[in-house]
C-alpha cells in the first residue's frame, strides 16, 4: 500500500493530482523521478499503470 507520507507529487497527501500525474507518465506526458516512480506503483506490480491511477483515485475517496 502507498502511504499518505509517499504521494506521487510528494506533498503528504492524497489527492487527484497524483493520479493525474499517474496517468500521464503512463501517456508519455510526464517524467517521475524514482522516488515519485515507486509510490505511483500503487499495488506494487513493477510498472505503473492506468490501474494504479485509479488506485489512486480509490485511495482518495477512501474506497480503499
Amino acid at each position: 500500500d502507498v502511504c499518505s507520507s509517499d504521494l506521487v507529487d510528494l506533498d503528504g497527501s492524497i489527492t487527484p493530482v497524483d493520479s493525474r500525474l499517474a496517468l500521464r507518465y503512463v501517456n508519455g506526458m510526464e517524467e517521475l523521478s524514482p522516488t515519485a516512480k515507486y509510490v505511483a506503483d500503487a499495488n506494487r506490480s513493477g510498472d505503473i499503470s492506468t490501474f494504479d491511477a485509479e488506485y489512486i483515485l480509490k485511495m482518495y475517496t477512501g474506497l480503499v
